[in-house]
């Protein structure tokens, strides 16, 4: 079977047995992403908020602007842990400057970043950038543009609202009752009244209604003259919601949000990535790969493996001398450090 990595210089067909395409993928995606990224981004060094600017690692758009490399997610951290989770990750050297984030925890992190601030700095050029998405039961076009205005007044409207750069993502491309935990009816009932009023339930079109939602994006980021939207992008799209993205619409999205596992798994999707120059945003990083490695035993096996090779050929070259391996979360982040991605870790 040849696999077609996508990879133009050099071109690379990759040829295996049937059994094997799914481990030799993952293994050769992995050395050679490794091998490129280690000594740039593999030990990221942690750096205080006034040399953030200068030093701190990101990831370059296709329009050229620069995000920060690595971020924290808080969208599912439990509200009381905020303020402690923020403080820390916004003062002290661990020096995050990239928070993602879902609607229903906005104003509880516009308030911790408030309060963070308080003790950072007043330099008008520092920067956080939060990524916040749409959720599902507000796609269409004017259920989008509801639920952004209501984000934006969630990040912007304190003091601090002058230093966050707000980042739009679908968050996904449709509800999808074949997912268990999502009740596709369930949550249009309980939606309030002015969702409702403001566009159909996406649900009963579903294959159409993002399409809707990402023009409303594109005109209110071509729009927004004081620049309160940093960029706009998806989440959770596969290749053919992907493809028809960038076939019928004006803007390439700035940013795609996945599980990691599409970096290795998805080799369509990565493709288009590739090629329209997207940042490939990972989240599920840690525990879907460092700490889950008896899902795939095979696999961080061979992570492992990788660790020790790149260790022993970055050594001083003493013959004979053990080097101590790279770890598995130094490997898997040197990938995802590479050119076109960056990860968010789960504050939990």
């Amino acid at each position: 079977t040849n696999v077609n990595l996508g990879l133009r210089t050099p071109s690379v067909v990759y040829t295996t047995p049937p059994a094997c395409r799914e481990m030799s993928r993952l293994h050769l995606l992995l050395l050679l992403a490794t091998a490129v990224a280690l000594g740039s981004t593999v030990g990221i060094k942690q750096v205080s908020a006034a040399a953030l600017d200068d030093d701190y690692p990101k990831a370059r758009r296709w329009d050229g602007a620069l995000v920060p490399l690595i971020g924290i997610g808080v969208g599912n951290l439990p509200q009381s842990q905020m303020d402690t989770v923020v403080a820390h990750a916004l003062t002290t050297d661990s020096g995050y400057r990239l928070i993602d984030t879902g609607a229903s925890n906005e104003v509880v992190l516009a308030e911790a970043i408030e309060k963070a601030l308080d003790d950072v700095t007043e330099d008008d050029t520092l920067s956080i950038h939060v990524v916040t998405k749409v959720w599902y039961t507000h796609l269409g076009y004017e259920r989008t543009k509801l639920a952004v205005r209501q984000s934006l007044a969630n990040l912007k409207s304190m003091a601090s609202g002058q230093y966050v750069r707000v980042h739009v993502l679908l968050h996904w491309p449709r509800c999808d009752d074949n997912i268990s935990w999502m009740d596709c009816e369930g949550e249009e009932e309980r939606l309030p009244q002015d969702v409702k009023d403001a566009g159909p339930p996406p649900h009963l079109d579903s294959e159409n209604a993002w399409k809707g939602s990402w023009k409303a994006l594109e005109e209110m980021y071509n729009e927004d003259d004081l620049r309160r939207i940093e960029s706009i992008g998806v989440s959770n799209f596969d290749h053919i919601d992907m493809e028809m993205l960038l076939e019928e619409f004006e803007i390439t999205p700035h940013i795609i949000q996945s599980h990691v596992w599409s970096l290795l798994y998805d080799p369509y999707l990565m493709g288009m990535v590739r090629d329209s120059k997207v940042i490939f945003q990972a989240y599920g990083v840690m525990n879907g790969i460092v700490q889950r490695g008896g899902v795939a035993p095979n696999a961080h096996r061979l992570i492992e493996d990788i660790g020790k090779d790149l260790a022993n050929a970055k050594s001083d070259g003493n013959s004979g001398k053990e080097q101590e391996p790279f770890s598995v979360a130094r490997v898997v982040l040197a990938l995802l450090g590479g050119p076109g991605g960056f990860v968010t870790s789960r504050a939990q």
